[in-house]
């Protein structure tokens, strides 16, 4: 498992790579601790899980019942359900969240501009966070019902439903605020001795060698925990960044090979279209030998069908011949034709009829036209007959 590396961020603000920072790290079961300045924390943070271990005064905790599936809508929920309750403008303030075991949504707000700040200078100092949570949060873990934790003007509070981060002066007349729900003592741990007037109880105090940020982040729990890297703020670890990496290359893979299909597609549309173009020249050439110089071939064509009809063609001309062919071929219905050749005066029509005597009798509807029809051959298959006419003009 990574060594975890705690970093206790001081509760005065803002900070630069110089601030001195209490620090935890545990590495298996070897546990070291300290207090450098930001800047001399790299290698003591290289190949950690990064935790900063924000000051519960500087976040606002609450909860919420809210149950919308959709994240953007949830988040559009939870700011209009909170706005009341903060003092701040909400559009300078981050909100982050998460479900817990009763269903219901823990929520932690802080100041965009103060996690600006201390994500900035931790970056400038080399140091990737993995997670950023309250001392609040770790207060939580304890398993004392009531317990306070001072350290000089600093204190925190953990009562039956939740923790708090106080001024030591306030200590008092935020117990005196729980009335009658106030146990008959509370267990104190102090890195000095705590003196309070007009206390409500009595503190059963002792005066702990150990510092409070090392208790704290030895009750630290690996899963459950709210992580206040979300959103614009999530934090990007060597496993984020490399999932950014695999699905960058597999967008990668998947754009050349879609550019590849794409490619081979046009190579045989082109391939198409050039055979197509081929036939195309072959069939005008067919319907006009005369014709030498092929550049457009459909243009070509349509001109010359359009002379042929402006011109009054002689009896036996393809328009003539195509429209005889036409007019028989509406009257039997069986008829199903498969080309038509002209050359030189002369129409060939490939077709298929029922029998032998609907040949004859569709051969009689042409000669009927006033054109002349000879079969040219008529061969059985599949129960019809394959057969080609020649016609040509009476």
């Amino acid at each position: 498992m990574d060594a975890l590396f705690f970093i206790e961020l001081p509760k005065h603000g803002n900070i630069d790579i110089t601030t001195k920072v209490s620090w935890y790290k545990q590495d298996n079961e070897e546990i070291s601790t300290g207090c450098d300045e930001l800047s001399n924390l790299k290698d003591l943070a290289d190949k950690s899980q990064c935790i900063a271990v924000l000051p519960g005064s500087s976040i606002y905790r609450t909860q919420s019942n809210l149950a919308i599936k959709n994240r953007k809508q949830l988040e559009q929920a939870l700011i209009y359900d909170l706005e009341e309750q903060l003092a701040e403008d909400v559009e300078t303030l981050h909100f982050a969240y998460q479900k817990n075991a009763q269903k219901t949504l823990d929520i932690a707000i802080i100041k965009k501009d103060l996690l600006k700040n201390w994500l900035a200078v931790l970056a400038e100092a080399n140091i990737q966070l993995t997670y950023a949570l309250t001392d609040t949060q770790l207060l939580d873990q304890f398993s004392e019902p009531w317990l306070i934790l001072h350290n000089n003007d600093y204190t925190l509070l953990k009562t039956e439903q939740n923790s708090y981060a106080l001024d030591t002066q306030n200590l008092a007349a935020t117990l005196t605020s729980f009335g009658s729900d106030l146990p008959e003592s509370i267990s104190t741990y102090s890195t000095n001795t705590l003196v309070l007037e007009d206390c409500p109880i009595n503190l059963t105090t002792q005066t702990n060698p150990s510092p409070l940020f090392s208790q704290l982040c030895q009750h630290y729990a690996t899963t459950g925990m709210l992580n206040l890297l979300q959103g614009d703020f999530q934090a990007k670890t060597q496993q984020t960044w490399r999932l950014i990496q695999w699905g960058a290359a597999g967008l990668f893979i998947l754009l050349s090979v879609l550019t590849l299909i794409q490619g081979y597609q046009n190579q045989q549309l082109q391939e198409q279209e050039a055979k197509l173009e081929q036939e195309i020249k072959a069939i005008y050439q067919t319907s006009f030998p005369k014709a030498r110089r092929i550049i457009n071939p459909v243009a070509q064509m349509r001109n010359g069908l359009k002379q042929l009809q402006n011109n009054q063609i002689q009896q036996g001309g393809f328009t003539a011949l195509l429209a005889g062919i036409s007019r028989a071929i509406k009257a039997q219905k069986e008829i199903k034709l498969s080309s038509i050749q002209y050359h030189q005066q002369i129409m060939l029509i490939e077709f298929s009829t029922p029998s032998l005597a609907q040949l004859e009798v569709f051969k009689d509807a042409i000669t009927q036209q006033g054109i002349t029809a000879e079969i040219s051959s008529a061969t059985k298959a599949d129960n019809r007959v394959l057969a080609q006419l020649k016609i040509t003009g009476g």
